[in-house]
């Protein structure tokens, strides 16, 4: 998450990253997406303990004529080893 911007889909790239802040073992974003129908707005911590890291994400969402969308969800993960490289 903390890679930057990510690589258009579909040809169209409706999400950003605004913001990213690594300070020792913690990373925080903020990404926002913009399309026809709907705004998100994602802001997100976590932290890494070794090959753990555990944090939370929120997110804030307006489509017209419904309620926000206002959820934060946990984030857990192990490190598994390298990406492979295809």
């Amino acid at each position: 998450m903390a890679r930057g911007p990510s690589t258009p889909r579909y040809g169209q790239q409706a999400c950003k990253i605004d913001k990213t802040n690594i300070s020792g073992g913690t990373v925080s974003w903020s990404m926002t997406c913009a399309m026809p129908q709907i705004m998100i707005n994602v802001d997100g911590v976590v932290h890494y303990h070794g090959v753990t890291v555990e944090g939370e994400y929120t997110v804030h969402g307006v489509i017209p004529g419904q309620p926000p969308i206002d959820r934060t969800m946990p984030v857990t993960g192990l490190y598994l080893g390298p990406c492979d490289s295809e």
